[in-house]
């Protein structure tokens, strides 16, 4: 009867033990899914963000409505999305992200097709 439940027990003993279960490595049912709260932006990390895109308009001399299209909203979610998948300590460089201008010209009319198609 409780033969394997022992044994399975014993192979997790390098983990904490809560209620008969294992919680060392163990992953949350909220990782499974989207909260629907949204946050309030820190203001110094607004201010980080300020900064970056006035450097982006200036940089690379592009107009500053461009920040407040629906495109680049949506490109600046998923950067966003994406650095959650990794911990505050994790050494991120965005370039290996962003697809070199070639990807994105080859990328340009399969969007066209799939968004007509709709």
């Amino acid at each position: 009867g409780t033969h394997s439940l022992a044994k399975h027990k014993r192979s997790c003993q390098g983990g904490e033990i809560e209620g008969g279960t294992s919680s060392f490595n163990q992953t949350k049912v909220t990782e499974f899914y989207l909260s629907s709260k949204t946050y309030n932006a820190p203001k110094k990390l607004k201010e980080k963000v300020k900064l970056a895109c006035t450097e982006f308009t200036a940089l690379d001399s592009r107009a500053f409505e461009l920040l407040s299209g629906e495109g680049f909203s949506n490109m600046a979610q998923s950067i966003f999305d994406a650095g959650k998948h990794f911990n505050s300590t994790s050494n991120i460089n965005v370039k290996e992200f962003i697809p070199s201008s070639v990807t994105i010209s080859r990328h340009i009319d399969k969007l066209y097709e799939k968004k007509n198609l709709n």
